[in-house]
């Protein structure tokens, strides 16, 4: 990877490989280090790319705030806009819109 385009992913990679054990996130008591946060990311990059289309918005079904923001953050690096939904119905809201895929994770 040349690098990520987007700032933010592009700041939590250089975090990442400058001071991997740096505190990134904390949720519901789990720290999550820099190095650990970018490669979830990357992971679920890597994972979701030969799935997805390069345009369009990524509807985010989840129930947690973490995976939500690492599943944002991963179709935002493939180009896609994101929008997160907390429950299953909300996706609805998104008819008529260019969704190009709608991805639910349930806890």
């Amino acid at each position: 990877m040349a690098g990520p385009v987007l700032f933010v992913l592009r700041k939590i990679h250089e975090t990442a490989v400058a001071d991997p054990a740096r505190l990134a996130v904390v949720c519901n008591g789990r720290a999550i280090a820099y190095g650990d946060f970018w490669r979830l990311i990357e992971g679920c990059r890597r994972s979701l790319q030969p799935h997805l289309p390069t345009h369009g918005i990524a509807v985010l079904s989840v129930d947690s705030i973490l995976e939500s923001w690492i599943l944002s953050l991963a179709v935002r690096g493939l180009g896609l806009d994101a929008a997160v939904t907390r429950s299953a119905d909300q996706v609805e809201l998104f008819a008529g819109l260019d969704v190009a895929c709608v991805i639910s994770l349930g806890s």
